[in-house]
């Protein structure tokens, strides 16, 4: 048990470490959709210029549509999003 407790323990420093990247994508991503209040990004967009992974891109994208922040648009095949 001492041992698990000291691999538990080990990880203290990383705590909020990817709360503080997804909040700073997620910043950024909102201030580029209220920037631009018109237009439609693909979440290949994001991914592109923000040099952030496709996953955790659709990831932020899901916290701002679930706080009510943008839409989403389009079909399966392709989604576009924009301020709501």
């Amino acid at each position: 048990m001492k041992i698990e407790n000291k691999v538990i323990e080990s990880f203290k420093d990383l705590e909020n470490q990817k709360t503080l990247e997804t909040d700073s994508v997620k910043n950024t991503m909102k201030s580029i959709f209220e920037e631009y209040k018109t237009t439609s990004f693909k979440q290949s967009d994001f991914s592109k210029k923000l040099k952030k992974r496709t996953q955790h891109i659709n990831q932020v994208l899901k916290v701002l549509l679930e706080e009510g922040i943008i839409v989403r648009e389009g079909s399966r095949k392709q989604y576009y999003y924009r301020l709501k």
